[in-house]
């Protein structure tokens, strides 16, 4: 088993780019045959871009729990240890899972 990945929740602030910006709005746990993984809402808006405006609602998932909330950062901020999802059988599962469960357009795997 794998120790994990630290994990820093903070959902909060937009970043910007030359074309626009995302958002993460909110977390979200789903659970898929007894484990429990993390996801993350966001909104990515291209408003600046020579090609024209648009934009997504996506689900951003980070990995399995192995430890929620179990470290505090500097600023106060819960850490969780996490393992990334690497087998595509189980990404395809979870993006079902997911999909069905939010309005997202695509979901993406750290």
């Amino acid at each position: 088993m794998s120790a994990g990945v630290p994990y820093t929740h903070r959902v909060a602030g937009q970043v910007r780019s030359i074309a626009g910006y995302y958002e993460l709005e909110e977390e979200a746990l789903v659970s898929h045959e007894g484990e429990r993984y993390l996801y993350l809402l966001g909104t990515g808006v291209v408003e600046t871009s020579c090609c024209g405006t648009g934009g997504c609602y996506y689900a951003m998932v980070p990995g399995r729990v192995l430890a929620w909330h179990s470290a505090v950062d500097y600023d106060g901020s819960p850490i969780s240890l996490l393992e990334p999802v690497r087998s595509e059988e189980l990404r395809a599962a979870l993006s079902r899972a997911i999909k069905a469960k939010e309005s997202v357009s695509q979901v993406v795997f750290l």
